[in-house]
């Protein structure tokens, strides 16, 4: 759905956060956030043309404030702890692996990145380590953790991800554009892909990955989908809604671009997951079992920004 800042205190136009159909279908109505049990309720809605999971009314900004206020550098200290247990640095290697290769640069290629939506910086602690000619600005609500090491290569900038026009703070931009585990958590899915696009290089690439309301597990699991998170999961799209959204994004931009979107398997530990599901001592019984991909419900999508005004016959394969 499209949230206006300037007309905040009007009734707003209730649709889809990734295709903008107004055809939705409530699922669920008062819910509350599974751990902070204050925050809410909020009523889910599925999107007939895209199938794409909408939050109805968006919880405001200073309740999202009140949210992560309880959280530690955008993360639930419950999933911090349970990543203490088993560390998520598998994830990171992955997803830079899965990101630069959707780049096309290699070890010793010079690039610059822009992690939307940073954490605690470890994404772009990996790609300086992997990556010892590139650089970048890790940008998230908070400012710089005091967990992260110093690295001149290695900038911060805190920034309201919900602002409109929020990518023209930044004042650069990048051969690759990362934003991992944030497309479902801002007010206005739509604004925020207009903007980290409008951060990607000609030549360049962005990488997403969210959950994908549309997956196997999503369907399988219902409620029990560790994704499926009201009041802090906002929307959450379908590989048919991610694709419509970006290629939205890319229009409105004036870009030319060649979009993929698919699923992807996330590297989780069994004793984080078990943890997840509610096994906490089962989970530090197996912390020695390597981490590896598994098929939890998520999606990767992007595009490779073009440097030509238009798309060649190869280019829309």
């Amino acid at each position: 759905m499209h949230t206006d800042p300037d007309t905040r205190g009007r009734d707003e136009i209730i649709r889809c956060a990734f295709c903008g159909s107004t055809a939705l279908l409530v699922v669920a109505r008062g819910l509350h956030h599974p751990r902070v049990v204050d925050h809410g309720p909020v009523n889910l809605h599925v999107c007939d043309a895209c199938g794409s999971l909408t939050t109805w009314p968006v919880p405001s900004e200073q309740a999202l404030r009140q949210l992560y206020a309880a959280f530690e550098d955008g993360i639930d200290p419950s999933l911090r702890r349970w990543r203490g247990d088993s560390p998520a640095s598998a994830w990171y290697e992955y997803a830079a692996r899965r990101a630069t290769r959707a780049a096309g640069v290699s070890g010793d290629t010079a690039f610059t990145w822009i992690d939307v939506g940073a954490g605690a910086g470890e994404i772009g602690a990996t790609l300086n380590r992997n990556f010892p000619q590139a650089s970048g600005i890790s940008i998230d609500w908070h400012g710089r953790p005091a967990s992260l090491a110093a690295d001149s290569r290695h900038d911060w900038m805190a920034c309201d991800l919900n602002a409109p026009r929020f990518a023209r703070g930044v004042g650069a931009q990048a051969d690759l554009v990362l934003a991992l585990s944030v497309w479902e958590h801002v007010r206005d899915p739509e604004d925020f892909a207009r903007e980290v696009s409008s951060l990607v290089k000609p030549g360049g690439t962005l990488y997403l990955v969210c959950p994908d309301f549309g997956s196997a597990s999503a369907r399988a699991l219902g409620r029990r989908w560790p994704y499926w998170i009201p009041g802090e999961h906002l929307s959450v799209p379908t590989r048919r809604g991610a694709r419509i959204c970006l290629e939205h994004a890319i229009a409105a931009n004036g870009m030319v671009a060649r979009v993929f979107v698919r699923p992807v398997g996330i590297p989780y530990s069994l004793a984080y997951v078990l943890s997840y599901l509610g096994f906490p001592a089962l989970g530090r019984l197996l912390r020695g079992v390597p981490a590896f991909p598994l098929p939890v419900g998520a999606l990767e999508a992007g595009f490779t920004r073009l440097r030509t005004a238009r798309l060649t016959a190869d280019d829309r394969r």
